[in-house]
């Protein structure tokens, strides 16, 4: 089965005023259909619509785009429930998953993230895949083993919902985006260091979620420390003509107990890379230190100009012998998901 490209975009706003202003952006090529508590929304390409609820309003959103062939199948949700003291909010996989998504309250400093950065139609179990009618993957069905390790800060279970449910009393607001638009960086003394290198021959652009860094050959870049941070770090050379083809990502889910992160080649190949934890003796590496390059099948391969492989698109079977503790397929979303507890960061390497 093929899986369909859902680039879903969306922002959601409650400004605290009388009655609280709901602000939703669709910042999609197409439209989308939203549903508020069950109410449904058009918000056209590019476009803004605003909702005024009450203060004490609780209820849930989704969406799917408009001409979706799949409207009731399952949908990640963000769950609402606004009171004058405190407000409670979650992103939940219980009825399945469609779209990533991330909320972040705003104006606040200790209230945390709820997110689900990772794309987990390319890991759903084969029994819980939803297909339209030419087999693309549109939503994947609540599966708790694969959906709690790449979405380690998301509601998907009962025990998660209760860990995972946030709380906050002095957010001014609310946004919702796509989990990969959003970079939240917290300026702090405390917290992860995330130290990034690049081991490879040319200068490399280092992308994590929207923001982008050059970092040259045999240099690194230090982020600011993380407590509470979930997504996805991918490299490819400044120079390189094909940008829009695969990527190896590392994944990274930061919490204020245990960190979860991976080497993913579920969405392709293109650079060897590799996550250590600093500071631990316990803790396993994750790797992929072969060039899958020179042994992706003919089918997968991404070529430049000149026919030069520069990606492999996912192939389960090539990619889980040469790099074996990588995630490749649902199955070793489980087996090669790392955790640690006790780190006081991550190096990663692209090489």
């Amino acid at each position: 089965m093929q899986l369909a490209k859902l680039l879903f975009t969306f922002s959601l706003m409650v400004a605290l005023t009388s009655g609280k202003l709901v602000k939703i952006q669709n910042n999609r090529a197409d439209g989308i259909l939203l549903t508020l508590d069950g109410t449904e929304y058009t918000v056209l390409p590019n476009s803004l619509i605003q909702v005024t609820l009450a203060d004490n309003w609780e209820g849930s959103l989704s969406a799917v785009p408009i001409g979706s062939e799949v409207t009731n199948g399952p949908k990640t949700k963000v769950n609402f429930a606004f009171s004058d003291t405190e407000d409670s909010y979650s992103v939940s996989l219980i009825e399945g998953f469609n779209l990533p998504i991330k909320v972040i309250p705003n104006d606040s400093n200790n209230c945390i993230v709820s997110t689900c950065a990772a794309n987990i139609l390319r890991a759903c179990p084969l029994d819980k895949q939803v297909a339209n009618s030419v087999g693309d993957v549109v939503a994947c069905q609540n599966s708790p083993l694969v959906m709690v390790r790449l979405c380690p800060l998301a509601v998907v279970d009962e025990l998660s919902s209760t860990l995972n449910t946030r709380h906050c009393n002095s957010a001014t607001s609310y946004m919702i985006f796509r989990s990969l638009v959003l970079l939240v960086v917290v300026a702090s003394s405390i917290g992860k260091v995330i130290k990034i290198k690049n081991g490879y021959s040319t200068d490399l652009l280092i992308s994590i979620d929207e923001s982008q860094y050059i970092v040259a050959s045999n240099s690194l870049i230090i982020l600011n420390p993380l407590n509470e941070w979930s997504g996805s770090i991918k490299a490819l050379p400044v120079i390189a003509e094909v940008t829009t083809g695969p990527k190896t990502a590392v994944n990274i889910a930061i919490t204020s107990t245990t960190d979860e992160y991976s080497i993913s080649l579920l969405d392709g190949f293109n650079l060897a890379a590799k996550i250590v934890p600093i500071g631990s003796t316990n803790c396993t590496a994750s790797v992929c230190a072969a060039n899958i390059l020179q042994a992706c099948p003919i089918e997968d391969q991404v070529v430049n100009s000149t026919n030069v492989v520069v990606g492999c698109n996912n192939s389960p079977l090539v990619m889980g012998t040469l790099c074996p503790l990588a995630i490749v397929d649902a199955d070793s979303v489980i087996q090669n998901s790392q955790v640690c507890s006790n780190s006081t960061g991550y190096m990663i390497l692209f090489m």
